[in-house]
Formats: C-alpha cells, sequence, structure tokens
C-alpha cells in the first residue's frame, strides 16, 4: 500500500464496524484523510499505531459520528495532530506510548 495517496472517505458508513487494527497500513504517502471513518457509530478500538501523516494535506472530520469510539492506539505515530478531531468524545482513552495513556483529556 506504499503508493496510495487517498484514503478520502475509506471507512465512511461503516457503522457495524466495531474495531480496526491499521497498524499495519503504510500511510507515508497519502494526502487526503477527510471524513476517514465518518459515520462509523459502532467504531470502539482503533489502532493507528504505525500511521505517519506527515504528507497529509486534507484531515477534516476525520472522526465525525464515532460517537462510540473508546480507544485509539497512537504509539508510534507521527505527523499532523489529530487530537482537536476526537477531542470532544467523554470516553475516550489513547494511548500514546507504554507509559502514558490520555483519558479525558488526562494523561494517567
Amino acid at each position: 500500500m506504499i503508493n496510495v495517496e487517498d484514503m478520502y472517505y475509506m471507512f465512511g458508513n461503516c457503522s457495524s464496524l466495531k474495531s480496526l487494527d491499521l497498524s499495519s497500513f503504510n500511510t507515508t504517502n497519502v494526502k487526503d484523510m477527510d471524513i476517514m471513518f465518518k459515520n462509523c457509530y459502532s467504531l470502539e478500538s482503533l489502532d493507528l499505531s504505525n500511521f505517519d501523516t506527515t504528507n497529509v494535506e486534507y484531515m477534516d472530520n476525520i472522526f465525525t459520528n464515532c460517537s462510540s469510539l473508546q480507544y485509539i492506539n497512537l504509539f508510534n505515530y507521527i505527523g499532523k495532530d489529530i487530537f482537536t478531531e476526537i477531542s470532544n468524545n467523554n470516553n475516550l482513552a489513547i494511548c500514546i506510548n507504554d507509559f502514558e495513556q490520555i483519558n479525558n483529556g488526562i494523561i494517567v
């Protein structure tokens, strides 16, 4: 998947999707991730640990209507800040490394 440049709406409307491990995705050349998970209402767990969004130009509303999202792994995540996209979810835990996890905006 190294040549992929567009992930626009890739998982959009996958309303029954509960968990997704994208740690093996090579996103080095991706430029568009707009609304990538839009309307994934049932999505609870997401592994983006090896995402590299350095070259991404469009990443608006990536988590629109992901109201069940409870856990995101960003352990080796590189690139643009996606925290603004996910900050409105009250039940979300974000793994940022082996020692820290963010729960509701507080590092624990």
